[in-house]
């Protein structure tokens, strides 16, 4: 038997013009839809009960960039500035998926498939929000925060849903002839699963700050 693990980096960039690069997500059912929750999770993702039968795997971080200012024009100019892609943060994950070829009297298979996801968010922090007296803005901003972050869970779990794809296909792949042309089309199937994904990715649009700051 012999374990076999490959891992691949997926970056998420936020621009005005939506996300460009990295993996797509799958469409799920708003019916039954269940929260599922854990001490390093930063959202609230949701899962089919088919996705929680294949044991989603994943850890999440965040990172921040600090922005400042008494002012929705003075916060608009240091989003700009200190926060990358044009104040919208990106989210990054590395995919891995790791499974045992079995050599057998009808080939070989794929054993004890796994896939782990680890997303690390990175979004702007308005620290000075805590004691600005202007309340109008600090509201502001927290719906702006709030909806930006929405719009990072999104592709948190479209890294989830990635992974998710790959672990069950990975499992119905059927045996072959040799473990080295099974571990080879396992790495394909993969990485097409994920790249099927990319168009999807590619329509998610971030929220714009001029929605919710004005000047």
């Amino acid at each position: 038997m012999k374990m076999h693990q490959t891992i691949l980096t997926c970056l998420q960039i936020a621009t005005a013009a939506g996300m460009v690069a990295g993996c797509g997500t799958s469409a799920t059912s708003a019916i039954d839809e269940l929260p599922v929750a854990t001490p390093d999770t930063i959202c609230d993702h949701r899962f089919t009960t088919a996705q929680l039968s294949l044991n989603p795997l994943f850890s999440e971080m965040e990172t921040n960039s600090v922005v400042s200012g008494s002012s929705a024009a003075e916060l608009m100019a240091s989003l700009s500035r200190s926060v990358p892609y044009r104040g919208t943060g990106n989210t990054r994950w590395n995919i891995s998926w790791v499974f045992d070829t079995q050599p057998g009297l009808t080939g070989c298979s794929l054993e004890n498939v796994e896939t782990n996801v680890q997303i690390d968010y990175h979004l702007p922090l308005w620290p000075g929000r805590l004691t600005a007296s202007n309340k109008t803005l600090i509201d502001q901003w927290n719906s702006y925060s709030d909806s930006l972050r929405a719009h990072h869970c999104e592709h948190g779990k479209t890294g989830i849903d990635a992974a998710l794809e790959v672990k069950a296909g990975l499992q119905q792949l059927p045996p072959q002839r040799s473990c080295s042309g099974l571990q080879a089309d396992a790495d394909t199937l993969a990485r097409s699963l994920i790249g099927k994904y990319k168009a999807i990715e590619a329509g998610f649009t971030p929220p714009r700050v001029t929605d919710f700051l004005q000047r």
